[in-house]
């Protein structure tokens, strides 16, 4: 009974360190702060592999809160990644056509 405990205590812990970086990850997002999201997700996936690969004894309710609160922040990051590509590719474009115009008057 010990034994399923503390099972349960460091799974407890565990979600809660996943949790924790998915939050980072999204308040590094908002900061643009996007090789450090970058780093935090390949940390992340790890933990949930090692996650996963035991036997899951915590409630039910519990880790399909944290699976939920995964998955809403992962939209998140998503949308900001995509907000994120998009100002770079006006930047991008931006840039073509002012050396297309300096060229155009230098000649």
């Amino acid at each position: 009974m010990a034994k399923n405990r503390e099972m349960a205590d460091q799974q407890q812990l565990s979600l809660g360190r996943l949790l924790e970086l998915t939050d980072l990850m999204l308040a590094r997002a908002l900061d643009q702060q996007w090789e450090s999201v970058r780093e935090l997700q390949v940390l992340r996936d790890s933990l949930i592999r090692d996650f996963y690969n035991e036997e899951i004894i915590l409630d039910d309710q519990c880790v399909v809160r944290a699976i939920n609160h995964i998955i809403e922040s992962d939209q998140k990051l998503a949308r900001l990644g995509l907000e994120e590509r998009s100002l770079l590719q006006a930047q991008i474009y931006k840039l073509k056509h002012g050396r297309s115009a300096v060229k155009a008057y230098t000649g």
